[in-house]
Formats: C-alpha cells, structure tokens, sequence
C-alpha cells in the first residue's frame, strides 16, 4: 500500500480521543485503516489547541455555575490538549501553518470565509474552517510530491457538500489545479 497524505480537520484530532465522541468510531477505523506510522498526517496545531480552549470555555459557560462541573471540563480539556500536543511532538501529525508566510494567504482564507458564511447551514463561525481550508489548499499546491492528498473532516454539510466550489476558489487564487479529496467521518447515529 503506498503512502497517503491525510490532511486533519479538528474534529477527527478530537473524535479519535475520546470514546464517548460521535465521530470516536469513524476516526478510530480510519487511523487504524491509515496509521500515523504508514501514511503522512498533518494539521494546523494551533487552530487545534484554540478549538479545545473554546470547547471548554462553551461547556463551562453552558453547564452549571457548580466548581466541581467546571473543574472536570477543566480536567478533561488538560487531557486533551496533552494527547493532541503528543501528536505533534512525537511527530506522528506535522505542523502545518502558512497564515503569516504565504503571500496570498489572506485573500484566498478571505474568498473562502466569504463562501462558507454566505452559504453556512448553522449559526456556527466559519472562520477557523476558512482558516484550516487555506492551510490545506497552499500546502496541496507549495508539496506536488504529496501523494493522494485528502482532507479528513467530519464537516459534510459546509465542507464536503461544497467541496467543488472550495476548490474552484482555491484554484482562481492560487492558479492551480486542486487534486485534494473531501474525505468524511461519519456520526455515530444513537441506538
């Protein structure tokens, strides 16, 4: 089996951690299917380690106004952040982060949070979307040796539904021809 080049949305970073997730199984069989060890990983750490911070900081500000509720968020957000911090310092997922070093990365991460507001189908922000979508596509076009780039989200409705027209925005800013492919995690559906 050769080499794949797997791109991480936060969800799956997430999703593979924690077996109470939605998505624990879906990323679960795709890292045993296509472990760290035999295909390349990547993702953007610090759009990562933010979304557990702003995870938690929503569960405490939803949940009850008892310390021992906060504290455990607290707890289990620390956790996180360890297991995802030990994907990247061990080398298993590689940082990748072209937001202050690529000349063209403001317009094409600005044409893309444009689209994704105007046609997003929840109130949800879309700019760290927006934000992860730039990485990948400047790390598509800036690595040609990648072989069979994908993205791995668990985001049908905003990114996979809308993958073609991602792509043709990408294409008009950075003059490239896109071979990326949308790759989704499913939801666990309740029983």
């Amino acid at each position: 089996m050769s080499r794949n080049d797997f791109f991480l949305d936060t969800g799956i970073i997430f999703g593979q951690f924690e077996p109470h997730d939605p998505y624990f199984e879906g990323s679960k069989k795709h890292i045993d299917k296509y472990s760290y060890r035999d295909h390349n990983y990547y993702a953007v750490r610090r759009i990562a380690l933010k979304e557990i911070e702003s995870v938690s900081r929503r569960k405490i500000k939803e949940g009850s106004k008892r310390g021992a509720f906060n504290k455990a968020i607290g707890l289990k957000a620390a956790t996180m952040k360890a297991k995802v911090e030990s994907l990247f310092l061990n080398n298993y997922v590689k940082d990748v982060d072209y937001e202050r070093t690529y000349s063209s990365f403001n317009e094409l991460y600005q044409n893309l949070l444009a689209f994704l507001e105007h046609n997003k189908k929840n109130e949800d922000p879309k700019d760290r979307d927006a934000k992860i979508l730039t990485n990948v596509f400047i790390w598509e076009k800036e690595m040609p040796e990648l072989h069979n780039p994908h993205i791995i989200t668990i985001d049908k409705t905003d990114l996979v539904d809308n993958k073609d027209r991602l792509k043709n925005e990408a294409n008009k800013c950075l003059n490239c021809i896109s071979r990326l492919k949308f790759c989704l995690i499913s939801r666990k559906h309740a029983s």
